[in-house]
């Protein structure tokens, strides 16, 4: 079975994943990560100074099985760097239909 990255001649690492909507405000990052939450709860999410970097398994559901697929089993690495340096803790994370939102505070030098 074809993949669409097979049709399309990427690679793997060629996709971002999770895909990410960052917001901000005077005090705080509000980082959105779209990805349902059946498969949210694999992703990890680091901290580190300005880094965040998200670690997991993308594993599709198992019990179907699809005439075409574009989710596939891969593993999850994706580092994001923000313009200001942020507290290593998160302060609060969302869980919603759509994925899941953490809220990290800016590091005021």
């Amino acid at each position: 079975m074809k993949t669409l990255l097979d049709k399309l001649h990427l690679t793997k690492q060629a996709l971002p994943f999770p895909l990410v909507n960052i917001y901000e405000d005077t005090d705080h990052f509000y980082i959105r990560t779209f990805l349902p939450e059946k498969l949210s709860s694999t992703v990890k999410l680091a901290i580190t100074d300005q880094t965040l970097t998200f670690t997991g398994r993308l594993v599709p559901i198992k019990d179907s099985h699809p005439l075409y697929q574009e989710v596939i089993e891969t593993n999850i690495h994706r580092q994001v760097t923000l313009p200001e340096p942020i507290e290593q803790k998160i302060i609060a994370c969302i869980h919603t239909e759509e994925g899941t939102e953490y809220v990290v505070k800016k590091r005021r030098l």
